[in-house]
């Protein structure tokens, strides 16, 4: 799409997306010709069994991988091979052990070519939001994997990118704080981002991958499921509950008839 007219910042979309792996331990195609078209300040969830190919879709939006047929955009500007367009937080939160706490935050933003008095001027104005007040000057070693995921997502927030990756945030968390974080992901998303009512409210878009049903529910606009590999959307579920969604939402019976109607879709 190289060449295509920009659309709305924040704006994803893959066509005919096909990548292979054709050798190694484990070859074959880990996604095959995929369509996704993604409204800007949107979340979506991506949700499908191991190995299906949600993290490669995240990796080629990255700008890390070169598909072997099709195309990805972000704004209407192709990314493949082309890092940058997107703030992508992988599975582990990789944070430096020689950098503290704040220097950590503006990693991303430094490489971006945000200033680093600007980059940190901006993270100390978000610190409290993300719940960080008092501990930038600390190293990663002395933090709970819990704020270690906070360092990471405020990491990925001030990276200057309209599209947000999130492959499995809080796969590593136990199930308190893995709730605890999806509450609070949501609300730092609204009140940092914009009002969180999706396309025109001021929110950056995100598209976030996970294998946890309730989370997909709780965060997403629409989950997109996708087959086993090689990987293919099987089916796209608008998710319409209001914002800010609580976590005894997953009780109510509409939520529990969305996730019965999802499991089934994973055959589970």
């Amino acid at each position: 799409m190289t060449g295509a007219v920009p659309g709305p910042p924040g704006t994803v979309e893959v066509a005919g997306l096909t990548v292979a792996w054709p050798s190694g331990d484990d070859p074959g195609t880990a996604v095959d010709g995929i369509d996704l078209a993604v409204e800007a300040g949107s979340i979506v969830s991506i949700v499908g069994p191991s190995g299906c190919g949600k993290s490669t879709l995240l990796r080629v939006l990255a700008g890390l991988l070169v598909p072997d047929a099709g195309t990805a955009s972000v704004d209407g500007i192709d990314v493949a091979g082309a890092p940058g367009s997107c703030a992508w937080l992988p599975q582990r939160d990789n944070l430096l052990p020689w950098r503290r706490v704040l220097g950590n935050a503006t990693l991303g933003a430094e490489v971006g070519g945000v200033p680093r008095a600007q980059a940190e001027a901006e993270a100390r104005h978000l610190l409290s939001r993300f719940g960080l007040a008092g501990v930038e000057d600390a190293w990663p070693t002395e933090l709970s994997g819990g704020m270690r995921q906070r360092v990471a997502v405020l990491r990925t927030f001030l990276t200057p990118a309209p599209v947000l990756l999130l492959d499995e945030p809080f796969g590593a968390l136990d199930a308190l704080t893995r709730r605890q974080m999806q509450a609070w992901l949501q609300e730092v998303w609204m009140a940092v981002d914009g009002s969180g009512t999706g396309a025109g409210g001021g929110a950056r878009t995100v598209l976030l991958v996970t294998h946890d049903v309730e989370e997909a529910l709780l965060l997403g606009d629409r989950v997109v499921v996708m087959s086993p590999r090689p990987g293919r959307f099987t089916a796209d579920v608008p998710v319409t509950f209001a914002r800010p969604r609580p976590p005894d939402l997953v009780a109510a019976p509409e939520f529990v008839a969305l996730r019965s109607e999802l499991l089934g879709l994973l055959g589970a």
